[in-house]
Parts: C-alpha cells; structure tokens; sequence
C-alpha cells in the first residue's frame, strides 16, 4: 500500500508537472505566434521602406539634375546680361562721344555763320 501512494504520489506530481509544462509550451506558442506575426509586420514595413527608399533616390536624382540644369541656365542667363551690359556701357560710350562731337560742330557751325554775318 505504501508503494501504491507512493506511485500515486509521483502519477500526481507527473501529472502536475505535465499540466504545467503544457500551459508553459501554450504560453510560449502564443508568444511565438505574437512573435512571428510581429516579425511579418516588420518586415512588410521594412519591404515598404526599402521601395520608399529607392523611390526618394530616384526623386533626389531627378532634382539634382534639374538643379544642375537650372545652374547650366543661370550662368548663361548671367554671361548674355554680362554682355549685354558691355554693349549698353559701348553704346553709351559711342553715343556720348558723337554726342561731344556733334555738338562741337554745331558750335563751330555758330561760331561760323556768326563770323560770316559780321564780315557781311
């Protein structure tokens, strides 16, 4: 009788011991699961940020390119208002000159007929 408490001691314990093992491993496979569902989450954010990604490059590129060629554009933009500027200041130049010249003939054109009325 004592072997027979003493097996149904230990079929006890067993039992227990089997009970708690199966909560433990139901416990673990709900924190797997938690895991695994947590996982494939993350890595459908990450799938969306690697194509985010390249899509960004792909943007930046774009615009570096259009600043490259908006820089192209306003150097030019500055080389024609450079050049025109010279040829305004040459223009400038040449009109203040006939300018002086002309009036100098038109003084001496004066200063002509006015001789000439007196000699007469």
């Amino acid at each position: 009788s004592r072997k027979l408490a003493d097996a149904e001691g230990v079929a006890r314990f067993e039992e227990r011991r089997y009970n708690t093992l199966e909560k433990e491993m139901g416990d673990w496979g709900s924190e797997i699961e938690d895991i695994e569902v947590k996982w494939l989450i993350d890595q459908g954010y990450l799938e969306t940020c690697k194509v985010s990604s390249k899509t960004f490059d792909f943007e930046a590129s774009q615009l570096k390119s259009r600043i490259d060629e908006l820089e192209e554009e306003a150097k030019w933009c500055a080389s024609a208002l450079h050049r025109a500027q010279k040829k305004t200041e040459a223009f400038n130049n040449t009109a203040a000159t006939e300018k002086s010249f002309n009036n100098g003939s038109a003084e001496r054109s004066d200063i002509i007929s006015t001789s000439e009325a007196q000699t007469n």
